[in-house]
């Protein structure tokens, strides 16, 4: 240590951290004294090192709180989106049947859920003059429909039953009903499995189109085949 001026240390001892200071101090023309102070480092930061502790504690809390609040608030975001999600996906099968609506505090996802059920509502009133199976192939089309139209050389049939009129003139009409349904049961699973197209059906006939969504080289075969 310097004698001339005042020298600081620091040390451990039994796993505690001490300050030390040397002071010359000068008692007479030819003696010197050394002043040495030595105090445990806590004795002078432990204010500061509790206030630390806190800081570290609270700052801890806060981290915790506001990923509670976040995880909160992305739950109740994304739980309407996704819903949304679903509801596009339903549209996009062309299932038109679901009336669900997704409310939301938020101003754009209640104005998305407002257009979903507006296209929704277009699209089933679109469905009712256009087979599903055209539309859906219009809504994976990346083409825009031409005024104009395409040319296609198809495959028509139209079924009919003969005698019709007069045949249900003498039955209640719940029993023409469920004759119907069976009749027309029976002619579209012909015509499916035929790789056929129901365009419409039109009183106790049935519209049938083969080539008109899609390409099918053999149309008049499996139309052919269908009747």
């Amino acid at each position: 240590f310097s004698k001339e001026k005042t020298s600081n240390f620091s040390f451990n001892f039994l796993g505690e951290t001490y300050l030390g200071s040397m002071n010359p101090m000068k008692i007479s023309l030819h003696k010197d004294w050394l002043i040495a102070i030595i105090a445990p480092r806590s004795d002078f930061f432990s204010e500061i090192l509790h206030a630390q502790h806190l800081v570290i504690l609270f700052s801890l809390g806060v981290i915790l709180l506001t990923a509670i609040l976040v995880i909160f608030l992305a739950y109740h975001i994304s739980k309407p989106i996704t819903q949304l999600s679903k509801e596009i996906d339903k549209i996009a099968q062309l299932d038109l049947d679901s009336e669900k609506r997704v409310s939301s505090p938020i101003y754009e996802i209640s104005e998305f859920d407002q257009a979903i059920a507006s296209m929704r509502t277009a699209l089933r009133s679109f469905s009712h003059y256009v087979p599903s199976e055209i539309a859906k192939q219009l809504m994976h089309s990346k083409h825009e429909i031409s005024l104009q139209g395409e040319k296609k050389r198809i495959s028509v049939m139209f079924t009919d039953i003969a005698n019709f009129t007069s045949i249900a003139e003498g039955m209640p009409i719940e029993t023409v009903n469920n004759l119907l349904a069976a009749h027309f049961d029976a002619l579209s699973k012909i015509i499916l499995d035929c790789g056929g197209l129901i365009d419409k059906y039109i009183g106790d006939s049935v519209m049938s189109l083969w080539g008109a969504s899609q390409k099918t080289p053999d149309h008049a075969v499996r139309a052919c085949r269908a009747a």
